[in-house]
């Protein structure tokens, strides 16, 4: 079904806010970015992402957040997707571009 919807070698994860990890990290992390899906939490992640990259990927977060939580009515949220790119180093240290996308 992601080959559908990705322009490229995809892999996918859950995030569980409450705990501010992944919850899962599919297999297919090896493949895009070298690393071992259970070696994969939000801090490894996070520290791999460009730094001139995490300004922006806050304020698409930021602005994400205020349009589902104060403008969207709730029943719609599921109906919308957040889709933004960033860069990141993979396990050789080779700068990835990556499309994030969110539901």
């Amino acid at each position: 079904m992601g080959n559908i919807f990705c322009p490229g070698p995809f892999y996918f994860f859950v995030f569980d806010f409450l705990q501010h990890d992944f919850v899962y990290v599919n297999r297919k992390v090896k493949e895009v970015l070298g690393y071992e899906p259970e070696k994969v939490n939000i801090r490894s992640f996070t520290e791999r992402i460009i730094e001139e990259d995490i300004e922006h990927l806050a304020k698409c977060e930021k602005k994400a957040g205020n349009f589902f939580f104060n403008y969207l009515p709730k029943p719609l949220i599921p109906k919308y997707k957040v889709s933004y790119c960033f860069r990141i180093k993979d396990a050789h240290k080779v700068e990835k571009q990556l499309l994030h996308q969110s539901f």
